[in-house]
């Protein structure tokens, strides 16, 4: 397929596929992205990147087509997860979120490109066919995740004022940790967090809700705590000016929380939670996160219940 191009063309196409890949791995989206369907579509660029590393390794070096195909998908496999893992590993060195679904999506990109390729090249007809079948249905299954964000996300609409209480089948995305789960001694669901142990700020972050609070004066949510002993929590809130702000410790909302065993109610005056011990006023129109978290080492790992956390 590229062994016809000279190596001024190749090389040109190997370095636009390079430039894709650099602005989805190194570019800013801007503001932080309030909804899991806009969050998801920004990251289907590492299947460009995925696509454009096999793209690329074809044509540097075009004898990679005359491979077997079975050797040509294990080097696409290869070569995305590699690459995947270096560059997540990378953006954490740098102090951006790595994930492990990124890591994924670069796999698929490989694969998706190596079966598009073959499904063209193979020599065998049957081969053609099943390659692709196969980058048909891996096709098919990107938009997949997005379909249930947005669903989610309408569900959050007709929600609101409520940000979070179980009783939606993908709320549990919405946080950074959590899984949707009865507390003990209850057939309802709630949002379970599990605070890792020997860990400094360990904690869990709603990072997906409504971000406009204009209008609202309280918020409220209730928290149950298993066993027998207290646990202390810090709640943070923040809006999107703290980012801006270099997140200074007092442009943010704190508030110490003793949770005793059970249920704990907990109300908030949104006046108060806007005002930062800095003297600056929080936009009520773009609050950016929510935190609970530990500022002692727990000596094993302890869980928490949420439920009904919204604005009246």
């Amino acid at each position: 397929m590229f062994a016809g191009l000279n190596l001024k063309t190749r090389l040109a196409l190997a370095f636009l596929a390079a430039a894709i890949a650099g602005f989805a791995l190194f570019g800013d989206a801007g503001d932080p992205l309030p909804l899991r369907s806009q969050h998801y579509l920004w990251d289907l660029g590492h299947v460009l990147i995925g696509a454009g590393l096999v793209l690329g390794l074809h044509l540097l070096h075009p004898p990679l087509n005359r491979l077997r195909p079975l050797w040509r998908i294990a080097l696409a496999l290869a070569a995305g997860l590699a690459f995947g893992i270096a560059s997540e590993w990378l953006q954490r060195q740098i102090g951006r979120e790595a994930s492990w679904r990124d890591v994924g999506l670069d796999v698929t990109g490989a694969l998706l490109c190596e079966w598009l390729q073959l499904s063209r090249q193979a020599p065998r007809a049957a081969t053609r066919r099943a390659s692709a079948f196969a980058a048909a249905c891996l096709a098919l299954a990107l938009p997949l995740p997005w379909l249930a964000y947005h669903a989610d996300e309408q569900a959050q609409r007709d929600d609101f004022p409520i940000l979070a209480d179980g009783r939606q089948p993908f709320e549990a995305g919405r946080w950074d940790r959590a899984e949707r789960l009865p507390p003990p001694g209850s057939d309802d669901p709630a949002l379970k967090t599990c605070i890792a142990p020997g860990q400094f700020w360990a904690g869990a972050s709603l990072r997906y809700f409504p971000v406009d609070w204009r209008g609202y004066r309280t918020l409220s949510y209730r928290v149950y705590l298993p066993g027998g002993q207290p646990l202390r929590l810090v709640l943070r809130i923040d809006d999107l000016e703290h980012k801006r702000r270099g997140y200074a410790y007092n442009d943010r909302y704190h508030a110490s929380l003793m949770l005793k065993p059970g249920w704990n109610a907990f109300r908030l005056d949104l006046d108060k939670v806007l005002q930062t011990p800095g003297g600056r006023r929080m936009d009520a129109a773009r609050i950016h996160h929510l935190r609970w978290f530990t500022p002692l080492r727990l000596a094993r790992e302890t869980c928490v219940f949420f439920d009904d956390l919204r604005l009246d």
